[in-house]
């Protein structure tokens, strides 16, 4: 997922074996810290959360308090993976803005790479410009645009955030390839 979305992870986690990766977890030193290929400003920090009990407010602040200090000058994104679905507290301390960049997976939904499954379509994050021909070609608007929420796994995965745009690149076999397009809300 970090590699897809364009973050450099080292060879060392890449290879790790299983019994190093399980007693790395046991001894809660699994977490990972990756530069972005493109923006050297930009970095991911992934940080596991996988005792028993619940992903708590407490956890999240002294998380922030960490990456505030470890990392004062570079944009970070959160990747927490916890063994719970997050409190209906945590889910709204999340939409506040200091926390826009932190997201949550459950080890469960990270069990596979869901975008490797034959009946999800590929999807492409368009940048700027392209997103501006996209407009142009369509004489269309955001507005107009079918929605893809958010919370599609997809989109969760790609990392994508509220008024992306994104290509979907469908396979058929009477038309061959399709193009769609959606706005994240």
């Amino acid at each position: 997922m970090l590699e897809d979305r364009k973050f450099t992870v080292s060879d060392e986690d890449k290879t790790l074996p299983y019994q190093d990766f399980a007693n790395r977890l046991e001894e809660n030193r699994i977490n990972i810290t990756a530069p972005h290929r493109v923006d050297p400003l930009r970095i991911v920090y992934v940080s596991y959360i996988l005792e028993s009990k619940t992903f708590s407010k407490k956890d999240l602040l002294s998380l922030k308090a960490y990456i505030d200090e470890n990392f004062p000058t570079k944009e970070v994104t959160v990747i927490v993976i916890v063994l719970e679905k997050p409190t209906p507290q945590i889910a709204k301390e999340l939409l506040n803005d200091e926390f826009k960049s932190y997201e949550i997976f459950l080890t469960k939904n990270l069990m596979f790479n869901i975008t490797h499954h034959e009946l999800v379509p590929k999807h492409v994050l368009l940048k700027e410009d392209e997103v501006l021909g996209v407009f142009e070609d369509f004489q269309a608007t955001k507005t107009q645009l079918p929605k893809l929420p958010i919370t599609d796994p997809v989109a969760k995965y790609y990392g994508m955030k509220s008024g992306d745009v994104c290509r979907i690149i469908r396979q058929s076999p009477m038309t061959g390839e399709s193009h769609y397009y959606r706005i994240v809300k």
